[in-house]
């Protein structure tokens, strides 16, 4: 799950995001596009969180994903917001597995 937070006093708004998706097999993806999920959250100070799980299809079990969220200000202003490298790791779904049956 990812979670934004807007620690500013200024409201928000995710416009859109550019990550970079590298998986263990050596291929580098760039997704880009609008907002996150379908929506464009406004974060404020009566709503400063947004929360949301996404998925991405890896070629390794492994990999790492980084990138920007284009935020924009009430008042037009744009800025990107980068968003570090962290891991990725592909959920390997055993159907014989009782645990995993009925996620």
């Amino acid at each position: 799950c990812i979670r934004l937070e807007n620690l500013g006093t200024a409201t928000v708004q995710l416009r859109e995001r550019n990550w970079r998706i590298f998986s263990l097999s050596g291929t580098l993806e760039t997704v880009r596009g609008r907002g996150v999920v379908g929506q464009e959250p406004i974060l404020s100070r009566d709503q400063p969180a947004f929360q949301y799980s996404s998925h991405v299809s890896l070629q390794a079990p492994s990999g790492h994903m980084w990138g920007t969220f284009r935020m924009e200000r009430e008042d037009g202003y744009a800025f990107d917001c980068r968003i570090p490298p962290f891991s990725l790791e592909s959920k390997q779904e055993d159907p014989n597995d009782p645990q995993i049956l009925g996620n």
